[in-house]
């Protein structure tokens, strides 16, 4: 079924076509003759309906996204219940709520939302369970914007949620709660009112801790706290996962040893129930949650308890539930985490000596299996991980420990008027069982995140890579493929090494990308120019340069958005950067990435006549940067977009035009200098001032005469970039005009003497039902000319 899903969600046609002739392979494979290899035969059969199943499941929940994203663009009346409230550090409030009624009239079908809202809450968690009542026009969120990004839209699809908006107010609808959300409602108050006293003091760093670390609750904690976090690979500590549950478990059990209480079981599940609720029951808390059921079913039952049957059987629930889970990092993680400690755990155990302890032995097999995923995700390798895990993970027990203790004061406090008093002091003054510990482990990290060393930063190796290590590391600790091997069952082992290389096969299609061919590449970076070039030689090697690099007085663009992008893409250093002028949208995001020691050489001056080299063979021919514009070293600061470095770029067969914040005086100068030379002609040009109405003349279009012309400029934009004439006047002189706000990023290559383009998926996607898989593409397919 996972397989299915997977496969489906990058093409329902191959899903069709590659599960049917695995499973025909294996047939082949294991033939007729002997019972066993009957039995795998219907294992197989098995496993390919359910593989079919799961690739036509998630069209069909497609199905309901398709008919949220109809509400897009207009005004609606919506009576809609909380579910969820977040709230940043900056007092940024977002509700998570599931639409109950929409007027106009539209039939809604458990459709939820994200809603930002304008005005200040002062306690927004008070409105968890809550119907409110508002208007707004919702968006489809955004998809990813530039290759093997973060994708927003496939984020919020793994939550179940539909549509983002912005509410400026709205009522509260008295009187209309189910159970469900009363008791959500009712446990949320608890929640909050428990972090309040025991955090009762304390900064906002170590009480945002102590709530991600008891609830799973991040929202307040500072980014450079998270990315400590990350780096050391401690980060499950911040998400409720097994580890919290398992503690729970671990308690309720030496209980039960001790007292036989009657009914103490069900009262521990319903303790368990009620905590998974304050969790917000993330992938991570169900999946574990249904585990210790299915362990305690099997123990009242008297039958024997397999982790990976039971990880199984949690997977498809969660599946049936939500298909696009699958593509979340929670259920990534938290699935891949066990899968290692049902596979590769127990291998480590005959191999290790008895004094070892069970608990290293977990961290190391959950650290073998998270690794792989880690570098590819996240691009970088936890050094550290291991030897921080232990004080993190011991702090971690300290803190949810004393939070136990301290919840039967803090409910008798509640429940028996009387004691009050002196349970508020008792929780006041134990405080600190609680607070110091979270205050160690934040030092912990940020003293090992200090130490760069110990989390060097890697490019994301191919994908099909990737799968062929998980693929083979599972083969070879799985107990059928050992005792296949013991047997000498050469048949079966067969299989189970076929079913690793289709795997393998079947990655190689859904993880590539146009864009690995590209050579040139305008990476979105919102309202700014950032273009990547791919110098390729004959022997495979690129040589990446940049041009500007874009820039947000609000944002880390070079660390947030052109870091990753290249890490993911295969980039680990920048040879050459240059900037066209020093203005922010161009030139900051150069200047961030260089702090992150990812540039080797830097050029922000120079003149006319000057070529930067980029092959060995310096000739005309080969690949290089011409500098065409301004004709002296100088520059004049007050007026940067004058006097704009102007590139030519010689590149593969392709020529490209890169002009900066040029203007129509510009323009002109430029004209003039290269007057019936043919120097401006390219194949490729990237517009001039975001497009403004001030630029691309129809003097200098015809000059340069391009096939394509490439806009870099932001959503929404308050300069109104790219203006209406100037698009007419682009279009006019014949060039294909492409817009990192509509298109996102834009590739282009030279194959067989054509230009192919590539794109990101549009901002703006058909709502047809014919074109549910453009919806769910990540790239637009490829234009010629």
């Amino acid at each position: 079924m996972i397989c299915g899903i997977w496969i489906s969600g990058y093409s329902v046609i191959a899903a069709a076509g590659i599960i049917p002739a695995v499973f025909l392979l294996c047939e082949a494979v294991l033939g007729t003759g002997e019972d066993r290899n009957r039995d795998m035969r219907g294992f197989a059969a098995v496993c390919a309906a359910a593989a079919l199943f799961g690739a036509f499941y998630l069209q069909a929940a497609e199905i309901k996204y398709i008919k949220a994203y109809k509400m897009a663009g207009k005004e609606l009346d919506v009576t809609a219940e909380v579910l969820k409230t977040e709230q940043k550090p900056d007092r940024h409030v977002k509700l998570i709520v599931r639409f109950l009624s929409v007027k106009p009239d539209i039939r809604v079908n458990n459709v939820k939302a994200v809603m930002t809202v304008k005005t200040d809450i002062d306690t927004p968690w008070k409105l968890t369970g809550s119907v409110i009542r508002f208007s707004v026009m919702p968006e489809i969120p955004d998809s990813r914007r530039n290759p093997r990004c973060f994708d927003y839209r496939s984020y919020l699809k793994s939550e179940g949620i539909a549509l983002i908006g912005s509410i400026g107010t709205f009522h509260t609808v008295k009187g209309s709660y189910s159970v469900f959300s009363l008791a959500r409602r009712r446990l949320t108050v608890i929640r909050e009112l428990f972090l309040e006293k025991v955090t009762e003091g304390q900064d906002e760093d170590t009480e945002a801790l102590i709530r991600g670390t008891l609830f799973g609750d991040t929202q307040k904690l500072p980014d450079d706290m998270k990315e400590d976090f990350r780096r050391n690979g401690t980060a499950h500590v911040l998400a409720v996962s097994g580890l919290h549950i398992g503690l729970l478990y671990s308690v309720f059990t030496s209980l039960r040893k001790k007292f036989t209480l009657p009914g103490i079981t069900a009262v521990f599940m319903i303790l368990l129930l009620a905590y998974g609720t304050m969790t917000m029951w993330t992938v991570s808390v169900t999946r574990a949650v249904i585990m210790i059921i299915v362990l305690e079913a099997a123990d009242r039952l008297d039958r024997r308890y397999d982790i990976l049957t039971s990880l199984g059987s949690v997977s498809m629930l969660v599946l049936l539930h939500n298909p696009y889970a699958l593509f979340g990092a929670s259920f990534q993680m938290s699935f891949l985490a066990v899968l290692s400690l049902g596979t590769v755990k127990p291998r480590l155990e005959e191999m290790i000596p008895d004094w070892i302890p069970a608990s290293l032995l977990t961290s190391v097999s959950v650290l073998i299996g998270l690794v792989p995923y880690t570098i590819y995700n996240f691009n970088f390798i936890p050094l550290a991980s291991l030897a921080v895990n232990i004080p993190v993970i011991c702090f971690m027990t300290a803190i949810a420990s004393s939070a136990l203790i301290l919840t039967a004061p803090f409910l008798l406090m509640h429940l028996v008027p009387p004691l009050n008093g002196i349970c508020a002091v008792l929780i006041t003054h134990a405080g600190f069982l609680v607070t110091i510990p979270a205050d160690m482990m934040i030092r912990i990290n940020s003293f090992f995140a200090d130490l760069s060393f110990l989390s060097p930063d890697v490019i994301s190796p191919p994908g099909y890579l990737v799968m062929l290590v998980y693929g083979i590391l599972f083969l070879l600790t799985s107990e059928g493929f050992m005792i296949a091997r013991i047997r000498k069952n050469y048949t079966i082992m067969s299989v189970y090494s076929v079913l690793v290389i289709s795997i393998m096969i079947i990655s190689v299609i859904a993880f590539s990308s146009p864009f690995d061919e590209a050579d040139i590449v305008m990476a979105d970076v919102g309202q700014g120019d950032c273009v990547h070039l791919r110098f390729r030689n004959r022997i495979g090697f690129d040589t990446d340069v940049m041009i500007d690099g874009g820039g947000s007085e609000k944002y880390n663009t070079g660390k947030n958005t052109l870091k990753p992008y290249l890490l993911k893409n295969r980039a680990g250093r920048i040879e050459l950067a240059l900037a066209t002028h020093l203005h922010t949208d161009h030139y900051k995001g150069i200047k961030e990435l260089a702090a992150e020691h990812m540039i080797k050489r830097l050029v922000i001056k120079g003149k006319s006549g000057d070529i930067i080299w980029i092959s060995d063979k310096r000739d005309r021919n080969s690949d290089h940067i011409e500098i065409l514009y301004p004709d002296t070293y100088e520059r004049d600061t007050e007026d940067e977009n004058r006097n704009s470095l102007i590139f030519k770029v010689f590149i593969n067969g392709i020529t490209m035009l890169v002009t900066g914040d040029l203007g129509e005086e510009g323009e002109h100068a430029l004209v003039e200098k290269y007057r019936d030379t043919g120097v401006l002609d390219c194949d490729v040009l990237k517009v001039c001032h975001h497009g403004s109405r001030y630029s691309s003349s129809e003097e200098f279009l015809d000059a340069v005469s391009p096939e394509v012309a490439l806009i870099g400029v932001g959503e929404n934009n308050t300069y109104g970039h790219p203006s209406d004439e100037a698009i007419k006047r682009l279009e006019r002189c014949g060039a294909r005009v492409y817009r990192t706000d509509l298109n996102g990023a834009v590739g282009v290559r030279r194959r067989h003497g054509k230009l192919r383009i590539c794109t990101m998926s549009p901002k703006h996607i058909s709502l047809d039902y014919l074109t549910v898989k453009a919806i769910k593409s990540s790239y637009k397919k490829e234009s010629v000319f």
